[in-house]
């Protein structure tokens, strides 16, 4: 089955998770938030990697990380450790 997907202007990539269940779901993302996912790892949290981004960007990403990784988290595309754990450099 084909899928299709369209994408507003100033979208720089579409997230579709094609393990979900729900198929419908995907998220059209901006260049910001592209820069953002592109350092998702297994190690940084969300603070490490809006300093990663570049400067000019960091006022911005300030305000977008936050409402773009629930927005991740709600489509099934990040999951989040909350489990108390020692960070290695303390």
């Amino acid at each position: 089955m084909a899928e299709t997907v369209a994408a507003r202007a100033g979208t720089a990539a579409i997230l579709i998770n094609r393990t979900h269940t729900y198929r419908n779901l995907f998220l059209p993302i901006s260049a910001v938030e592209k820069i953002l996912f592109d350092l998702v790892d297994r190690n940084r949290s969300i603070g490490e990697m809006v300093e990663r981004t570049p400067s000019r960007l960091t006022t911005t990403n300030l305000y977008l990380a936050p409402t773009f990784f629930e927005q991740l988290w709600w489509l099934d595309q990040v999951v989040f450790d909350a489990s108390p754990a020692q960070r290695q450099n303390e």
